[in-house]
């Protein structure tokens, strides 16, 4: 919830548009949702595939086992997809982006798919080659700015939400695979 609300606020201090002119789009929603599926799933196959690598075991091995550490449900995973591919989408898209476009738009693109990716820890020099996984999302996540500029940003926050998912749940069957505590099952009552 923070995460749109600083958005909101960057944009009404420092810009001359609202918020609501970044969710405003020309295309429908139901019509960027139907983008942004395929879309989400591609992204997320072309970094299952990096992080799946020979060169990469090390580093998909530290990840999962901190993914691991959260102990996360099935339903809390989707959860945290979701406000992430909404929050995230809605401050680095919705109105950082927006308020690079003024000076260049690659340039607005590029410093805030940069931006993005190293506050994930994905750019790291000290994080050995998860940095080569980092400048994939870099590539992915510049598309997702420059679709949020040309068709509107439910694309990017449907992509968003999409890989994350589908990652989430990728590491939890690889969990299960290796017998990690991954996610613990919601007891019926």
């Amino acid at each position: 919830m923070a995460m749109p609300l600083i958005g909101a606020g960057l944009l009404h201090f420092l810009s001359d548009f609202s918020f609501e002119d970044r969710l405003i789009s020309d295309v429908v929603w139901w019509k960027q949702v139907l983008i942004g599926i395929p879309l989400g799933l591609s992204c997320a196959w072309g970094a299952k595939w990096m992080i799946d690598l020979p060169s990469m075991r090390h580093t998909k091995i530290e990840a999962n086992t901190m993914i691991a550490s959260l102990r996360l449900s099935k339903t809390q995973m989707v959860l945290l997809s979701f406000c992430a591919g909404i929050g995230e989408e809605l401050l680095f898209r919705g109105a950082i982006q927006a308020l690079l476009l003024p000076f260049n738009f690659a340039l607005a693109i590029l410093v805030t798919s940069i931006f993005f990716v190293a506050i994930h820890g994905y750019l790291n020099p000290k994080a050995g080659k998860m940095v080569w996984y980092g400048t994939y999302l870099v590539g992915v996540v510049s598309v997702w700015g420059v679709l949020t500029e040309e068709i509107g940003i439910i694309v990017a926050i449907v992509a968003h939400t999409i890989v994350d998912i589908y990652l989430f749940f990728s590491v939890a069957n690889e969990a299960q695979k290796s017998e990690l505590p991954l996610f613990h099952e919601q007891k019926a009552e």
